[in-house]
């Protein structure tokens, strides 16, 4: 229905005053609703996450009650265990568990300790070998050479680098009793003898030229160590004689014990006197050994001393034509006179074994006293030269 363009609205359909109040407060009271229902529910959250937290807390407290009663209990026992025993808590494994140690760090930390001591105690006595095949000791004496003195006790000596070395290959030396030989390249390059005095008795040379004897040293004669007389070999006249007749190389040696430069020229004179009627290929030795377990006269000279001495006694023979060479155990060689003066002349050594580590160079090698070979009865001093004297 249309209405009229002249309508006009009554008093019902215009907004009064009374009816805008009503809204307001239906507003107000909705609000107020909405407030008190959100505060109920907060409360109620509330409430029931605290009786949560105080039936959690009651259940830990519980727990940890029981728990420290049950720690207690062990302890006691564990205590109880300690004083009927005698152990203490550091005896028990299972004490660690209540005393809150690391037991797992300290077990590494022993094992650790433990390992560090058996690696130092390995580093002191070990004897397997290491870098370049030595061994631990062998690599701290690397430079150094081992001396067993007169007197059985050992002591080690710096090897000196301006002293000719000793550059034998061990491998090469082969011995069958009686003889020593040494090879190189599958050659034998050495050659077989013995040295003798009037200690050594009867000698058959044939017997020993048929043993495989190529060459002799026998003893001229010797100075007194205690009253410095000088006195030529019983046997020496006879010796070089049917060493001769044998066709076997022959050198000589002497005994020194001078103590001044005229007795050195003395003793060369006594040597020269005895051989210059026989034919040496090989030379004249200078021995000047200690005297094992009585007092010398060389004894309060220096190391200096003896070797200008044994300068003096070889130079003069020397200075005739013959070849010389000094002869001396590891000991004497090394600690009693200086090799570097005496380096002109040849070195005899005198070293028990079958394969000798003196660090220097040497010509010949004396390698038991108390050998056997037939042409000698009983013990005999055995040799191997290195050097073909007839050709020298």
């Amino acid at each position: 229905m249309r209405l009229e363009d002249n309508y006009e609205e009554n008093e019902y359909d215009k907004p009064s005053e009374n009816r805008k109040m009503l809204v307001q407060v239906a507003l107000g009271v909705s609000l107020a609703v909405i407030t008190i229902v959100g505060i109920v529910i907060a409360i109620n959250y509330d409430t029931k996450t605290n009786k949560k937290v105080a039936k959690e807390n009651r259940i830990t407290t519980e727990t940890t009650n029981h728990m420290s009663a049950e720690v207690q209990e062990v302890h006691e026992s564990v205590q109880k265990l300690v004083e009927n025993s005698g152990l203490t808590s550091d005896d028990l494994d299972f004490w660690d568990i209540y005393t809150g140690k690391n037991k797992d760090a300290d077990s590494v930390s022993d094992n650790d300790s433990n390992r560090k001591k058996e690696n130092s105690k390995t580093d002191e006595d070990s004897t397997e070998e290491g870098k370049d095949g030595l061994t631990d000791a062998e690599a701290d004496h690397v430079n150094q050479t081992k001396i067993t003195k007169s007197d059985g006790t050992e002591e080690w000596s710096n090897i000196s680098p301006f002293i000719t070395k000793n550059k034998y290959d061990e491998n090469g030396f082969i011995y069958k009793d009686p003889i020593m030989k040494y090879y190189e390249n599958g050659k034998n390059i050495s050659y077989m003898g013995v040295d003798i005095s009037k200690e050594t008795g009867l000698v058959d040379f044939v017997k020993l030229k048929n043993a495989g004897v190529q060459f002799v040293m026998i003893k001229v004669g010797a100075r007194g160590y205690g009253n410095g007389q000088l006195t030529v070999d019983d046997t020496f006249t006879d010796y070089i004689q049917k060493a001769s007749e044998a066709g076997l190389d022959i050198g000589v040696y002497f005994y020194s014990q001078a103590i001044t430069k005229e007795e050195a020229l003395e003793e060369a004179n006594l040597v020269y006197e005895n051989i210059k009627d026989y034919h040496l290929v090989y030379p004249i030795a200078f021995d000047m050994e200690k005297v094992s377990g009585d007092a010398a006269r060389t004894d309060f000279l220096t190391r200096e001393e003896k070797s200008n001495l044994a300068l003096i006694f070889l130079d003069a023979l020397k200075n005739v034509g013959y070849k010389g060479i000094i002869y001396g155990n590891k000991e004497w060689l090394i600690k009693e006179i200086n090799l570097s003066t005496v380096g002109t002349y040849d070195i005899w050594l005198s070293q028990e074994g079958e394969k000798p580590d003196y660090p220097y160079k040497y010509s010949m090698w004396q390698y038991t006293q108390s050998g056997t070979i037939d042409g000698i009865n009983g013990d005999a001093n055995l040799d191997i030269c290195f050097i073909n004297y007839a050709m020298k």
